[in-house]
């Protein structure tokens, strides 16, 4: 029996990531809000995202290569 892909970051409800495949490979990664919505995309290397999460909590799932090779970014609060 296969064990789903663990969660690999928590992004909250009203928060935004960059998201980036670091690896010279490409990168399977899914997008999972706390209401069941989905998305699966492959970053090809070098690739950058940005993500809002809306208002719901989502989880960034990482298939394939390794987590050392996803950068999530969170801006933090101004300092």
């Amino acid at each position: 029996m296969t064990q789903a892909p663990a969660s690999f970051e928590k992004i909250f409800s009203d928060e935004t990531a960059s998201i980036e495949n670091t690896a010279s490979i490409p990168l399977s990664i899914s997008l999972v809000s706390d209401s069941g919505c989905q998305v699966e995309m492959e970053l090809k290397p070098g690739q950058v995202i940005n993500f809002s999460a809306g208002s719901m909590d989502a989880n960034v799932i990482l298939h394939n290569g390794d987590p050392a090779n996803l950068l999530v970014i969170k801006p933090g609060p101004p300092s």
